[in-house]
């Protein structure tokens, strides 16, 4: 399966090229990437939010220029998660992959597919309706894929997830940590977490639910 690659400039002015370009693409292909995580409104704001920081950085200041290159990182994260995102969409199809902007080249990598992640856990967060989730490493992973488990009907305090609903993906992302937020103070809830990689996803870790505070 070959692997898809973003091609990131390594230029601010280029990388908002290249971002916009891929905004342009997923968008033109939204039944080809219907889902995509990051969403794509996300990733405009954040092109925007660096457009305007580093128009500010012209004018110098420490400050400035700080904020303009935190800015162009959070964008790189973003741009990465929607790698992970269009090569599990695509599977390195080659002309898939140029429907979202990006390239595709062969794998030579020696990596299998991710272990199974292990020692799931959740705590209520610090914040009412926060859940804060947390795993040991995976082998061979370069991003983890979230999912929560959503009832058919509507979560209530004190009520165990039942049987009847589904596995949606809330978000993928390379650390292992995450506060899953917006969720009914009281509530049940059900998530687990696979690794993945350019040779495809591990097995997912044991179930875990956790109660929002």
């Amino acid at each position: 399966m070959k692997k898809v690659v973003l091609k990131w400039p390594r230029t601010i002015p280029k990388r908002i090229n290249k971002a916009r370009h891929v905004l342009s693409c997923m968008t033109q292909n939204v039944l080809v990437y219907p889902n995509p995580d990051p969403t794509l409104q996300e990733v405009k704001d954040k092109v925007d939010e660096l457009v305007m920081l580093a128009a500010a950085a012209e004018y110098g200041g420490t400050d400035r220029t700080l904020a303009r290159n935190v800015c162009a990182e959070e964008l790189t994260t973003l741009m990465n998660r929607l790698v992970v995102y269009v090569q599990l969409v695509s599977q390195g199809n080659v002309l898939l992959t140029s429907k979202a902007g990006m390239d595709t080249k062969d794998d030579y990598t020696k990596w299998p597919r991710p272990g199974k992640v292990i020692a799931l856990g959740a705590n209520p967060g610090g914040n009412a309706g926060t859940i804060l989730l947390f795993w040991d490493a995976a082998d061979f992973k370069k991003m983890y894929v979230i999912e929560r488990y959503v009832e058919d009907g509507e979560v209530l305090p004190g009520v165990m997830p039942q049987s009847g609903g589904r596995w949606e993906q809330i978000t993928t992302l390379g650390s292992r940590k995450y506060l899953v937020s917006g969720l009914v103070t009281g509530g049940m809830y059900r998530f687990r977490v696979a690794a993945t990689n350019s040779a495809g996803m591990g097995d997912y870790s044991e179930p875990i639910t956790c109660v929002a505070r």
